[in-house]
Formats: structure tokens, C-alpha cells, sequence
């Protein structure tokens, strides 16, 4: 970090607001330093949104740096925008180059950026996709109203290596999250086959599936009562909680393929739901189109009637789970009898 940066992260902070986060002034209106020209807002133009850049033009010992304060609003949200890093063929990926985001005390707010396999931590600004900027976030949350310092940074003295970076967006979590989760599903239900997708919604959940409305709506009204046991029973330990920003995401699939292909591996028939980490969501599938209890009725298909198939399969099920067959699981199988559908 270089002495004029670390002097205006220890210098008072006066009151600010947001205008011009975006540039769409079409000039550096808000922000202070130097060493930053207006680009185009794509990275390439013409186009009708403004970024910057501290292209030297192949001019040695030049740098640059671009900062400003910014109050995040009271519900939180995240902070997105594109950019990348021009650097020569010899030179390393190193944090002389990038844009960042401070909270009080110096602390650095980590951000993702966007890959094909979804939004993954960057510790610095990489390099152009395909000449196109990459976009990244940060999710703000955990700093609603606090005021937090963008600083956009070339300390590169290389002549030819620069940083670009379009304006920069507050968005909503909720609308944030729905939005990437809706473009995630479709793409993966098109890459896989899975049929469309439906939104469902609730008090805090939103669903997206490829199942049956009825087996979805069912699934939803199961994420909601252990929303309400999860509060009132940490509540009642004494433990302050705090109300996610927006909806939880839920992904349900109407068959093992679907949620195999959202994992990104073949999960075991047992396992008919996780919670997945890197995206933050529940991920379960319809259990009455498990493969396993498909594969026996059909090889047994002759022998037995459905009702005898389901029964036997269930029983095994409980067994190999090391479960007992009681009343508990008899009432289970007759909650799961209506969603199995299988055709031969």
C-alpha cells in the first residue's frame, strides 16, 4: 500500500453520499486523487456508460490511484462492477494493480469474481476474459449504513500496465441473489435437459425448480418450519440473531440428474439433498424419482404389485440406513407414495 493511500485511510472521514459511484457524469465528480482518464463503460466503445482508466501510453514511472467514500444503505446489499488488469507478458499477478474496498480500521472487504463455474474469491484485479473486463462483487451485508472507501490503484511504474474499471453499482441482496440464481438455473436446466424452471416463493424462501408445483410448495413449507424452530430455538438459548438481508434460495430438481448436475458430481441415492456451500442454497430432489428405487421396480416389476415395490424398497431403504421400520417411516412412505413416477 503505498504512503498517499495509508494517509487517507488514517485522515478523517467526512459525511458521504453516493453520487456519481457510476460515473454517469462522465467525469470523476466525488472521487479524489489523480492518474485516471474516462473510458468508455464496457471496456470498449462507443457506449452510453462511462469507466476509467490509468493507461499510461507506454509512458515509464507513471501511477495513479482513484478513491472515495461511499454510505452503504441500511439493508445492506452488494457492490458490483467490472474491470481488469493490463499487465506486460513478463510481468506477475500482483496487488499492485487493483481495486479495493475498505471498512474501518483498514480492513479490506474480500471479492468474488465471476467464472463460468460461478462467482469465486479473487484476491486481486485479473486480466481480461476474451478482451472483455470481468465482473466482481462484494457483498456488503455485514456493513449496512457504515461508510466504506473504494480505491482503484495503479502502483505499476511498467510502462503499459494499467488498471480499467467501469462505475460501480449498489444492488438490493434479495435482487442481487435472484437474479444470478435465475440465470444459474436456466443455463444448467438447458446445459442438462432438466425442462423448465418455475419460481416459487414464500415468507423467506424462493424456490426455483424443474419438479412438480405440488412436491415444490411441499419442500417450501418444509424450509419454513425449520426457519421458525432455527430462530425460536437459538433465541431462546439467549443468542442474538440476525434476519438474513433478503430471500433464502432453495434449488429443487425433479430427478437425481438435476441435482448431480448442480453439485458437480454424482451423489450417492441416499443423499437426496444438501446444503451447498459455495452457493449459499439448499439443493434436494423429488426422492419419489430416486434411481434406486426405480431400477428395483423395474427389475421386479412381474413379481410384485407397485404398492408391494414401494413398501419393499422403503423397508430397504431403512435397513441399509441402519433405520427402523416404524410408524414414522410407514407415515414418510405414505407421504413420498404420491411423487413416484415411474413409467416402463
Amino acid at each position: 500500500m503505498n504512503l498517499a493511500l495509508a494517509f487517507l485511510l488514517a485522515s478523517a472521514t467526512p459525511a458521504a453520499d453516493n453520487a456519481n459511484l457510476d460515473f454517469a457524469a462522465g467525469t470523476v465528480a466525488g472521487w479524489e486523487g489523480d492518474g485516471f482518464c474516462m473510458a468508455p463503460g464496457s471496456g470498449h466503445g462507443p457506449c452510453l456508460s462511462f469507466g476509467v482508466s490509468s493507461c499510461d501510453r507506454g509512458k515509464p514511472g507513471r501511477t495513479a490511484l482513484l478513491h472515495r467514500l461511499i454510505t452503504v444503505p441500511t439493508r445492506g446489499g452488494v457492490i458490483r462492477f467490472s474491470g481488469h488488469a493490463v499487465r506486460t507478458k513478463d510481468a506477475s499477478t500482483d496487488q499492485n494493480l487493483d481495486v479495493v474496498l475498505f471498512a474501518t480500521g483498514k480492513k479490506v472487504i474480500p471479492k468474488k469474481v465471476r467464472t463460468a463455474s460461478g462467482w469465486v474469491p479473487a484476491s486481486t484485479l485479473l486480466p481480461s476474459d476474451r478482451g472483455r473486463p470481468r465482473e466482481y462483487v462484494w457483498d456488503v451485508s455485514y456493513h449496512a449504513g457504515q461508510q466504506l472507501r473504494i480505491a482503484i490503484i495503479d502502483e505499476d511504474k511498467r510502462p503499459g500496465c494499467h488498471v480499467f474499471t467501469s462505475g460501480f453499482r449498489l444492488q438490493a441482496s434479495d435482487e442481487f441473489e435472484s437474479r444470478d440464481f435465475a440465470e444459474f438455473m436456466v443455463k444448467l436446466a438447458g446445459e442438462h435437459r432438466l425442462g423448465p424452471v418455475a419460481r416459487f416463493d414464500s415468507k423467506h424462501f424462493v424456490a426455483l425448480s424443474t419438479a412438480d408445483d405440488e412436491f415444490t410448495r411441499v419442500r417450501l413449507g418444509n424450509c419454513e418450519l425449520l426457519y421458525d424452530l432455527f430462530f425460536d430455538h437459538f433465541s431462546q438459548k439467549g443468542l442474538r440473531l440476525r434476519e438474513p438481508a433478503g430471500k433464502l434460495m432453495v434449488a429443487v430438481f425433479e430427478s437425481q440428474a438435476g441435482f448431480s448436475a448442480y453439485v458437480g458430481t454424482q451423489m450417492p441415492s441416499a443423499v437426496t439433498g444438501v446444503y451447498h456451500p459455495k452457493s449459499n442454497r439448499l439443493v434436494v430432489y423429488d426422492f419419489g424419482n430416486n434411481e434406486a428405487i426405480a431400477r428395483y421396480m423395474f427389475n421386479n416389476r412381474a413379481a410384485l404389485g407397485i404398492d408391494q415395490i414401494i413398501t419393499g424398497v422403503w423397508r430397504q431403504y431403512n435397513v441399509n440406513n441402519g433405520q427402523p421400520y416404524d410408524g414414522y417411516s410407514e407415515a414418510l412412505l405414505q407421504s413420498h407414495m404420491k411423487h413416484i413416477h415411474v413409467g416402463w
